[in-house]
């Protein structure tokens, strides 16, 4: 939990983002390859595929969340981690104020 509270500082923790992907707009969200460059630069982890490993551990002990078909279809066990280190795996804080806002396709 140290470490969450470290991800979560408004100073130095991980940044949250508006993010759009298909036709949706995710607010207070991070990438997974944001989660893993944070846990490198603070010395967290010594590599991307120790970073792999702790963000999983992260995820199925609520600390993160996923948002978006991605990283939920990892999470439920369609990938090889439920963690992805990619730019278009969305993630979130579950306290947050995480949200989605959907378009129609008549935009």
């Amino acid at each position: 939990s140290a470490l969450y509270l470290s991800m979560k500082d408004p100073e130095k923790g991980i940044k949250e983002l508006k993010l759009e992907k298909d036709k949706r707009v995710f607010n207070h969200c991070f990438t997974g390859t944001c989660v893993i460059d944070w846990l490198v630069s603070s010395n967290s982890i010594r590599n991307r595929k120790e970073g792999l490993l702790l963000a999983s551990s992260l995820l199925s002990e609520g600390y993160l969340q996923p948002a978006g078909d991605t990283s939920k279809a990892a999470a439920e066990g369609l990938s090889d981690t439920p963690f992805l280190d990619l730019s278009d795996a969305y993630y979130y804080f579950p306290d947050s104020g995480f949200f989605c806002e959907g378009y129609s396709s008549d935009d």
